[in-house]
Order: structure tokens, then C-alpha cells, then sequence
């Protein structure tokens, strides 16, 4: 039997990928393209516009966003803090033979061995781009263009909800079954088994982002919630 376990190492436990875009040192190689600074399309004039740094989200209005591009590469915000190096792993694992002789010519014998792994890791949080579709309703009286009464699409990555978690998980099993027979005349040698093998993995996240329910909060329409309304600022 053998077990091993592996601690998590983050990247905020190290100097250089402490910061992704490698701000830190002299340069700035733009990995990071989402962030948690909203972006939308001004319903007033069609264009891109992002919500600019530093503000609390509260009393939000259209002079609250600078002119952004689609394919803007701005450095929103780092996401290492959410992000492991190394994942925290398990590992435990059996091994068994057996063998039993009861005869000087007949032998019965089984190979066994199982192996357990488990990885649990996290990811920076959910990001929200176009393909998702989600919308600010014009109903939303936190919606900066709310006087227009216009839906805008909003995209940005959900940090108030926190990193997203996977735990991994394999059981693999091997064993094999076999019959022996030896000592037979001319030398002749008889060896018959059954080899089984099967390898079972299961991935469960959680702190995933439901697009429909985070549509709902946005249009005051959230389960048990009806007319409280989510702000994204």
C-alpha cells in the first residue's frame, strides 16, 4: 500500500507569477483581457465603453465609463490570487497477490491492485463575455442608462462570487485471475488468466455561474427575491 499527498501551491506564493501580466517586472505581456471593471455598449451611441477604475459601484452613471474597443487587451484586473500552481493532490494505492498451490502440479493465483486519486483545484471566477448574452434590463435601477430604458449587455468576470472549484477524482482497478500448470511431461507449461481493468473518473465543479439565474437577479425577478435587483458594479 502507498499513500502520498501533495499541498496546493498558489501563484500569489510566488514572486513572479504574483502578478500575471508581469507588471512587476519592467513589462506587461496583456494576459489579462477580462476583468472585474464592467463593460457595455452605450445605448446613446453604439459604442464600447468601459466602467473606469475605482469606483464603488453606487450612484453609477454614463460619465462613469471611458471609450473602450471590443478587442481591447487592457490589463482589468489580476487573477492569480485564484489561480494554483500546483493542485492539492491525493493518492492512495493497494497492491495484492496471492498464490495458492494445491497439487506439485496446479497453481492458482490473482494479481489485485487499486489506485486512488484525487485533485482538488481552483479557477479565477466565472467571466461574462457576449456569448453569454446577458443583459442589464432598462428596469434595473442600477443600470447607469436608465433613463433611456434601454437594456445593455454587460460583460465582466463575476470576482464577488469568488474562484470556481473542481475536485477530480480516479479509481482505477486492475486484477488479474489466472491457472498454472506445471511439471507436465516434455516439459510443457500451461498458463491461462483473466485480465479486468477499469478506470472511473468524475469531475465536480461548483461555484459556476447559472447565466439564467444571474439574468433573473439582474431583472428583479431572482427566486425568493422578486423586486430586489443585483448590481454588477
Amino acid at each position: 500500500m502507498d499513500y502520498y499527498e501533495l499541498d496546493p501551491i498558489k501563484s500569489s506564493d510566488r514572486g513572479f507569477s504574483l502578478n500575471l501580466d508581469h507588471s512587476s517586472r519592467g513589462y506587461n505581456n496583456l494576459d489579462l483581457p477580462e476583468g472585474n471593471r464592467l463593460q457595455t455598449m452605450d445605448p446613446s451611441t453604439g459604442n464600447f465603453v468601459l466602467e473606469r477604475p475605482g469606483l464603488n459601484g453606487i450612484g453609477m452613471k454614463p460619465s462613469d465609463f471611458a471609450q473602450g474597443s471590443p478587442n481591447s487587451k487592457t490589463p482589468f484586473y489580476n487573477y492569480a490570487p485564484y489561480l494554483n500552481l500546483i493542485s492539492r493532490e491525493q493518492r492512495i494505492g493497494d497492491f495484492t497477490k496471492i498464490k495458492f498451490e494445491p497439487t506439485n502440479f496446479l497453481r492458482f493465483y490473482d494479481s489485485f491492485s487499486y489506485q486512488y486519486q484525487e485533485e482538488n483545484t481552483q479557477i479565477p471566477s466565472s467571466p461574462v463575455s457576449s456569448k453569454e448574452d446577458l443583459v442589464m434590463p432598462g428596469n434595473n435601477p442600477y443600470n447607469p442608462y436608465n433613463p433611456y430604458g434601454q437594456d445593455i449587455p454587460i460583460y465582466y468576470s463575476a470576482l464577488d462570487a469568488g474562484p470556481r472549484y473542481n475536485a477530480i477524482t480516479i479509481g482505477t482497478t486492475r486484477n488479474i485471475v489466472g491457472v498454472q500448470l506445471f511439471n507436465l511431461p516434455n516439459n510443457w507449461f500451461v498458463d491461462a488468466l483473466y485480465l479486468y481493468a477499469e478506470s472511473d473518473l468524475e469531475n465536480k465543479g461548483r461555484n459556476y455561474l447559472s447565466i439564467s439565474r444571474l439574468q433573473d437577479a439582474l431583472g428583479g425577478s431572482a427566486a425568493g427575491l422578486t423586486g430586489q435587483y443585483y448590481n454588477p458594479f
